[in-house]
């Protein structure tokens, strides 16, 4: 009997583990209409995060998902600069107009539909500017389990794009990188 206990406890923690999704800024371009800028203009794009801050975000089966936000982060900023790029917009880290870049509060959830359940990502992108004003920039995705591989990281890296994308049309970045 205790064998069997024990076979048991040993099946039950072999599915437990951690598994931290590491996002790539080139699986998703930021799509959908945004804001014109000043063409030529020159900007600095920083990330807010000096260190790893690494959290939890979503548990499944005993199974913990963590993200690095400064990680995810970097995965904005180079989907931002890319975007930038195409409208003239060029990002050098010389720039004298700044823009720092955290992304905070991320958090996934289960959606359950028969066939078609989904993970979905809410994330905030907080721009903070030199001049001392910012602005935050929500956003959600999800990402079907079934469909493509690895639905925590689609999931996480489209409500990044997201993000991105609204920060983009945000008034107040828009009016900081037009002064």
């Amino acid at each position: 009997m205790l064998r069997l206990v024990l076979l048991l406890a040993v099946v039950a923690l072999a599915g437990c583990g951690t598994r931290t999704i590491i996002t790539d800024a080139n699986t998703y371009s930021v799509t959908g209409a945004t804001t014109s800028l000043r063409s030529g203009e020159r900007v600095a794009l920083v990330n807010g995060y000096a260190a790893e801050s690494v959290v939890e975000i979503y548990v499944q089966g005993g199974n913990q998902f963590l993200v690095d936000l400064r990680q995810v982060t970097d995965t904005a900023i180079a989907m931002a600069a890319r975007h930038l790029g195409t409208m003239d917009v060029v990002v050098d880290p010389s720039a004298q107009k700044k823009v720092t870049l955290k992304v905070m509060n991320a958090r996934m959830r289960f959606q359950y539909a028969p066939f078609n359940s989904r993970l979905r990502t809410s994330v905030e992108l907080s721009a903070g500017f030199a001049d001392g004003s910012g602005a935050v920039a929500r956003a959600e995705n999800s990402a079907v389990i079934l469909g493509g591989n690895d639905p925590h990281k689609r999931s996480v890296e489209g409500a990044t794009m997201f993000a991105v994308a609204n920060l983009m049309n945000d008034q107040n970045f828009v009016s900081y990188l037009a002064k």
